[in-house]
């Protein structure tokens, strides 16, 4: 029997999401599925990465030239004719041998008609229910109809049934009948030849570990909570300040190793050194009279460009360092403030006092990675990740079951993304593409010569319900344009970002026989 030519990728983030491009472009159909309703992983919360300090949303949000900026924007995933996204669904059961898998997938329900949600807005004030946002780590609250992040993809609202009161208010406002709470799970068997695991990690829960006060002390916090603060999209709108009382530190520690080079987890997490060196750089850029101190063990700058990141980060932007590791932080003598206990290496004890703690957590196996260890059959290494085989580590202990990224080993973006494309080259090594898998190659039909025709324009107006509607005279925006010269038909439409409303606009441009369209409507931004 031949092998089948599709993929499937559990975990859409940053590896998930490299790893099926790479194989679309190949001309291999891919399965990129999330148990998350939106995609995008822990790089979504990530307003910068290092060593370049660019921005992390950037890879996400809608780009105008996309090709020149970056392959990784998740939009240009998401359109690939040969990528089908299945977010919200979890992996049930795997049977077959390499090349001829049968997965069982459940798609849990989204309460939300994917080709009507408009992301209006109008169904969030309704809504009575409060609950912690995970996308800005417990920060803020959001409501039990949300958008995950900003312009999250899949583009769509998802209802949280777990906290949902099932009160209807969101049905009576929703003026394009998206809302549907009688939705169900659904399960469908996928046949594919391989599978790549990239579920990612779990952040380290410093709760237990009582002598840095986290969960007592409000200005102790997290590295991901101090992104989600830094950010111009997170809880304060990019005004930084401390969680006790809003107001800007001028003395931050940062605490190296929290959960990683113990007796429990005697591995070093990769990325800690890093981002701590990233977010102390971005306090001191932003904050000159702010004093960024780290404290560490060892600092492995390892990566390319990665001294020289932390050498500028020293020398022209004042980031101190202090090599020991600090064994208690208690309340300091001003409101708010922390003295912090550290041993130097002479054997001083010292104590200081800071206005906000950062714990620079580790990373820990993924909490899925026993259940996807029994469900595809392979081994687990003696701290909980992927065991992995051989020089390229992305190869599993059963044929055809690749991993990538964090869910083998701790990792950064750039190894992940390396890791990703080396696991899409044995998937491609495995199964060769055949004349039937060069079907799922795009085809794109022949452009139309226009430069000889005479201009015949359709100008077609979205009324985005009352929202467009309600504030301009469309019929008089209708009468004007109709006497425009070249203009041949005029519309209004009741949505056009609704797919049978672009459809219908379809139909309308072939049987006019326009060669020019102008859409007239509202924009994300």
């Amino acid at each position: 029997m031949a092998k089948v030519g599709a993929v499937l990728v559990v975990g859409a983030g940053i590896g998930g999401i490299k790893a099926a491009l790479e194989l679309a472009e190949m001309g291999f159909k891919v399965y990129l599925l999330d148990k998350s309703p939106n995609i995008g992983g822990t790089l979504a919360q990530l307003d910068k990465q290092f060593p370049t300090n660019d921005c992390g949303m950037c890879k996400i949000l809608p780009l105008f030239a996309c090709d020149e900026v970056s392959d990784l924007c998740l939009r240009r995933e998401l359109s690939h004719p040969n990528i089908e996204l299945l977010p919200n669904s979890v992996v049930k059961a795997c049977q077959g041998p390499a090349g001829e898998f049968k997965v069982r997938v459940l798609e849990r329900p989204r309460y939300v008609k994917e080709d009507r949600c408009i992301i209006c807005g109008l169904c969030l004030p309704v809504c009575p229910v409060q609950v912690d946002d995970e996308f800005n780590e417990g920060l803020t609250k959001r409501k039990a109809i949300y958008l995950k992040y900003p312009l999250g993809v899949p583009y769509l609202y998802t209802i949280d049934m777990d906290n949902c009161t099932k009160c209807g208010e969101c049905v009576k406002v929703c003026p394009t009948d998206a809302i549907d709470l009688s939705q169900s799970e659904a399960e469908r068997e996928l046949e594919v030849g391989a599978v790549i695991l990239s579920s990612g990690f779990e952040e380290f829960d410093p709760t237990p570990l009582t002598q840095y006060g986290y969960g007592n002390f409000p200005n102790v916090v997290t590295s991901i909570e101090l992104e989600r603060l830094l950010s111009g999209k997170g809880p304060n709108f990019g005004e930084f300040g401390r969680p006790s009382d809003g107001k800007a530190p001028g003395r931050v520690a940062f605490l190296q190793c929290i959960g990683s080079r113990d007796e429990e987890r005697n591995y070093c997490s990769s990325a800690c050194c890093m981002y701590a060196l990233k977010e102390a750089s971005l306090l001191r850029e932003r904050y000159p009279d702010l004093e960024s101190r780290i404290f560490f063990m060892d600092m492995r700058a390892f990566g390319k460009g990665y001294h020289r990141y932390y050498v500028k980060a020293e020398e022209e932007l004042g980031v101190g360092f202090t090599r020991s590791k600090v064994s208690a932080i208690r309340q300091g003598a001003a409101d708010g403030s922390l003295r912090v206990t550290y041993e130097t290496e002479d054997g001083e004890l010292k104590t200081e006092e800071f206005d906000l703690v950062v714990l620079s957590i580790g990373q820990t196996p993924s909490p899925e990675r026993e259940d996807l260890a029994r469900t595809f059959g392979f081994e687990l290494n003696r701290h909980g990740f992927a065991e992995t085989k051989g020089f390229p580590q992305v190869i599993t202990s059963r044929e055809g079951i690749f991993v990538c990224g964090s869910f083998s080993s701790p990792a950064d973006i750039p190894e992940t993304i390396t890791q990703a494309q080396a696991a899409a080259l044995e998937v491609s090594s495995l199964l060769a593409p055949s004349k039937d898998q060069l079907s799922f190659r795009p085809e794109y039909k022949e452009e139309l010569d226009l430069s000889e025709q005479e201009p015949k324009l359709g100008l077609f107006i979205c009324k985005c319900s009352n929202e467009i509607a309600g504030k301009l005279d469309l019929d008089e925006v209708v009468r004007f344009a109709q006497r425009l010269p070249q203009v041949s038909l005029v519309e209004t439409v009741p949505y056009l970002c609704l797919r049978e409303d672009l459809n219908r606009v379809k139909h309308r441009i072939e049987d006019a026989g326009l060669n020019r369209v102008v859409y007239a409507a509202c924009a994300p931004h």
